[in-house]
């Protein structure tokens, strides 16, 4: 098992907190904002934050079919993008040191 898989093994199993929380959190300044999510440009945060507004708006649905599947598409695109933020960053890091570059 690469390191790099164990470690995202890791960071899914140990946290329950959805991207949606971490983010709230950190705009009200209860906690720093991670470094994966301070370093995007505005243009991504605005469509992240919008797509996290239409799911909150769904689960509030009267059916009761759009409000379970807004729920578990919400928890499981969370989690998606804040795997692919960390990774990405990592990748980019790793390229760095491959390729000498500061």
């Amino acid at each position: 098992m690469s390191p790099l898989y164990r470690k995202i093994k890791d960071m899914i199993s140990s946290t329950q907190k959805t991207l949606k929380t971490e983010m709230l959190k950190a705009e009200i300044g209860r906690i720093a904002a991670p470094e994966w999510w301070t370093a995007l440009p505005e243009g991504e945060k605005t469509l992240l934050r919008a797509v996290g507004r239409m799911l909150r708006g769904a689960k509030r649905s009267r059916l009761p079919e759009v409000a379970r599947a807004a729920a578990k598409w919400e928890r499981a695109l969370g989690c998606f993008i804040k795997v692919r933020l960390i990774t990405e960053k990592q990748k980019a890091e790793s390229r760095k040191l491959k390729w000498g570059r500061n």
